[in-house]
């Protein structure tokens, strides 16, 4: 073969291996930001979580004031403002069930507190707020399912690599939280 043959042959394959390079890149950063907006979708759940369970706290003010302040301990002490991981997710999760297990609690102690219109509204937020952040969560996984995929397979594993991209964690059941109150359950009592 002549130089000129073979020249053309290597610049092909650079240019098969750049044009590659180029779209697996493009796929990593999709996937990448897709599991990025996926945490942040958790995020908002999270906090509009928080916040319903900050007003049932409220609520609890004028009946068991050692109560009220310990629970808002717990929320001024574990709320993240901006869930960024999946451990992070896991404790939001766990602080959340700590106060709502200290809630019903107190209501149990105090039924006129359950009789109130406010509770019960506040509780079906709640468990709203729940059922979004389940399926927020699964759509993280969803979502980082893609990404790991792309980082592990050969050859995209090749560019993930070269470009810093990893596996990513998924948000796994925290098997503590079957000791949690079932609110749906409560709300129906």
């Amino acid at each position: 073969m002549s130089p000129l043959i073979i020249a053309i042959i290597a610049v092909v394959v650079l240019v098969v291996i750049f044009i590659y390079g180029v779209s697996q890149q493009r796929t990593l950063v999709k996937y990448d930001e897709m599991v990025n907006n996926s945490m942040s979708n958790i995020s908002v759940q999270l906090k509009s979580r928080w916040d319903a369970v900050l007003a049932l706290v409220k609520m609890t003010k004028g009946y068991s004031d050692y109560e009220h302040q310990a629970m808002m301990d717990i929320i001024s002490q574990r709320r993240i403002a901006v869930v960024k991981s999946p451990e992070q997710v896991a404790d939001q999760e766990d602080a959340i069930g700590q106060v709502l297990t200290r809630f019903f609690a107190v209501i149990e102690r105090y039924p006129e507190l359950k009789a109130a219109s406010l509770y019960a509204d506040t509780m079906k937020q709640i468990v709203s707020f729940e059922e979004k952040v389940r399926i927020s969560r699964m759509v993280y996984n969803d979502t980082v399912t893609k990404l790991n995929n792309v980082v592990r397979q050969f050859p995209s594993n090749l560019v993930a690599s070269i470009l810093g991209y990893g596996v990513r964690t998924y948000i796994e059941h925290d098997p503590q939280q079957i000791n949690y109150p079932d609110i749906g359950s409560i709300l129906n009592k």
